[in-house]
């Protein structure tokens, strides 16, 4: 008869994360999956295929991202997916006080993401759409910048002395903002440098995005992960 090896580690949980093939509300957990070099499935479902999940009853409250564990039920809101992933690799403290700090830094960088994707899908069109980013960039953006870089007041770290899923959270806001939105903003050579300076008046931010641009598992996931024009599913070919 055959005899199991006896271990005192469980075995590995097998993740699998759906979303579209693209960046988004996704990226952030693939970034912290990647922090932990955690194998997982990243599944990059087609817009066309959403339909069939939805009536599969796969997607809980139809939309995406969508994470499940060891082939189980899927579980959906991306800052409940991250904030998970973020326990997973050992990135969410256990102080509730420092808890409540990572959700501050967490959900301030959804504020400022609300105020950007809109713009894309906001009916405009050509330079009436370039018009809405350069207020969002000139106007809405830096007050918001300001604000973290006064809470991270030079520091190496946002909560406590070492590695945070806010200091993630703030890293994926800074790829979004520095990335192109859509189709009209990758086209433009205007807002594409108006994207590369926008973090230039925040030394503090900068330093941060450097400093987790080096984490290994991060490092490796921004060399081989797939490449991409602009993130606006909608009009990237083939998806």
């Amino acid at each position: 008869f055959l005899v199991a090896k006896m271990t005192s580690e469980p075995p590995a949980k097998r993740y699998k994360l759906s979303y579209f093939d693209c960046r988004g509300r996704a990226e952030l957990t693939r970034l912290l999956f990647a922090y932990g070099e955690i194998d997982y499935e990243d599944d990059r479902v087609k817009r066309a295929d959403m339909a069939e999940l939805k009536t599969k009853g796969v997607l809980p409250f139809g939309q995406f991202p969508v994470l499940s564990v060891d082939g189980g039920p899927g579980y959906s809101q991306s800052y409940a997916i991250a904030k998970y992933v973020a326990k997973v690799v050992g990135l969410m403290p256990s102080d509730p006080e420092a808890q409540l700090a990572c959700d501050m830094i967490i959900l301030s960088t959804e504020d400022v993401r609300s105020k950007l994707i809109p713009i894309r899908y906001s009916g405009k069109d050509g330079e009436q759409r370039l018009e809405l980013y350069t207020n969002f960039y000139e106007k809405i953006l830096p007050s918001w910048l300001a604000n973290f870089e006064k809470q991270l007041s030079g520091r190496d770290h946002f909560v406590g002395d070492s590695f945070s899923v806010a200091d993630i959270a703030v890293f994926n806001m800074c790829l979004y903002l520095t990335f192109p939105c859509c189709e009209v903003q990758a086209s433009s050579d205007s807002a594409r440098s108006q994207q590369k300076s926008c973090l230039d008046a925040f030394p503090s931010i900068k330093a941060l995005k450097e400093r987790v641009e080096t984490i290994p598992g991060i490092a490796n996931w921004m060399r081989v992960r797939p490449e991409q024009e602009h993130d606006n599913v909608v009009t990237l070919p083939g998806k």
